[in-house]
């Protein structure tokens, strides 16, 4: 068989064949022209950042750092062919601009003239010009200081509604951390948080506020950070209502003889003037000015004093400072019982140290009770526990607290406090 011998004029002679061969041609030639005979074109590219580099400058030499804003974009006009300077070809990654920081000194606000380079050294385009000649930038040294945080509630109508009582503000926190550039830091003269209150309250109410740094006109202060960024603080006032309620104690620890024999106990004043939360009072008549605990207890008369300001939940509204309560021990006696060292326990003991009692004398323990039962008593009825975990962990010898425990008696208590020497090895 013959093989056909390739024909260009063949090859020609076919339109599909002349079509391709002609748009390939086209788009070489219109490639050459691009390079080689394109025209110098300006563009303007947008949003090239400013870095401003302090690593070993001079401002960080002088223990100056930048407050405020301190990313700046530009926008810088480049000039090429079109092909260099295409957006395809060229971005804002590909321009560096710079901030010039060597005639910073001081603190306070400095013009930073700009610097624009390529990124690449042997780029093939020209920087014609940028939006910007400089930014500003403010420099300080940093500085951290702790305020106490004012309240500062304001209302159109009164805070609180008639027939109502407004309580002690409470803050979530007393205390805020401010810090930012020493210059602002120095002019706080207070830190507060706003609340504003729409119609007045009946009830205890929780507002989120924020700490604001203000200077000695009211005026906001600039660059401050309040608790790292945390600055939010809830505000509550409470809201109280009046009563007259009378006085009372409580008494912690008691034997069981005293639950059907309750000590009958005398209080000064017998009532007391006082504002509390309408959700408080609203089956309330008595309240405690504060728990005696039995080990306080002596035989005889027995007297104690509360300050009024400690009261929980309740604020006096009179002049009453303190709150006087007496009563009368009699027909108990007192005892002096020996508790053996053997009935000495600790608790709370850590791993690989070791914690005993030192002497073999035991703790003497003052006892009162009934007669017909504290004759009865001996130290064997009678233990001592010593929380260990209270004591720390350096060796030695030191005194511990020890709690009295009391078997076998329903009318007994040991008065006073104890101590036991103890070893820690």
């Amino acid at each position: 068989m013959r093989r056909k011998r390739f024909s260009l004029l063949r090859l020609f002679s076919n339109n599909k064949a002349a079509f391709v061969f002609s748009a390939f041609t086209a788009v070489i030639i219109w490639v050459l022209v691009a390079i080689f005979f394109s025209p110098v074109e300006q563009r303007v590219i947008d949003n090239v950042p400013v870095v401003i580099d302090l690593n070993k400058s001079i401002p960080e030499k002088l223990g100056l750092q930048v407050f405020g804003q301190s990313e700046f974009k530009v926008s810088v006009t480049v000039s090429g062919k079109r092909y260099v300077i295409s957006p395809t070809a060229l971005s804002a990654e590909d321009i560096i601009v710079s901030a010039n920081t060597n005639y910073v000194d001081s603190a306070g606000k400095n013009r930073l003239q700009l610097e624009l380079s390529p990124k690449d050294p042997g780029a093939d385009f020209e920087i014609t010009g940028c939006s910007e000649k400089n930014v500003e930038v403010f420099f300080d040294h940093f500085l951290e200081k702790e305020y106490p945080v004012i309240p500062d509630i304001s209302s159109a109508n009164g805070a609180i509604l008639d027939g109502f009582i407004q309580g002690d503000t409470v803050l979530s926190s007393d205390l805020v951390t401010v810090s930012g550039p020493a210059t602002e830091v120095e002019k706080i003269k207070s830190v507060i948080a706003k609340v504003k209150i729409e119609s007045p309250l009946q009830k205890t109410t929780t507002f989120d506020s924020t700490a604001i740094p203000i200077n000695e006109y009211g005026g906001t202060l600039r660059y401050l950070t309040v608790n790292d960024g945390f600055d939010v603080i809830t505000v509550t006032l409470p809201v109280l209502k009046a009563a007259v309620l009378k006085t009372s104690v409580l008494f912690k620890n008691t034997p069981s003889y005293f639950a059907d024999k309750p000590i009958i106990s005398s209080c000064s004043p017998e009532n007391l003037n006082v504002a509390m939360s309408a959700e408080l009072l609203e089956n309330a008549s008595v309240i405690s000015v504060g728990s005696i605990d039995f080990s306080q207890i002596d035989t005889g008369l027995n007297k104690f004093a509360f300050k009024s300001g400690s009261l929980a939940n309740a604020k006096v509204l009179d002049d009453t400072e303190e709150i006087a309560v007496s009563f009368e021990i009699s027909g108990f006696e007192k005892k002096i019982l020996t508790v053996p060292v053997s009935n000495i326990v600790f608790k709370n003991a850590d791993e690989g140290i070791s914690v005993e009692v030192v002497g073999k004398e035991g703790i003497n323990v003052t006892v009162i009770g009934l007669p017909e039962e504290i004759d009865k008593l001996t130290g064997n009825d009678i233990s001592a526990s010593i929380d260990a975990a209270q004591l720390g962990a350096e060796k030695g010898v030191r005194k511990a607290p020890a709690d009295i425990t009391i078997s076998n008696t329903k009318s007994c208590w040991a008065y006073g406090s104890f101590t036991v020497d103890v070893k820690l090895s």
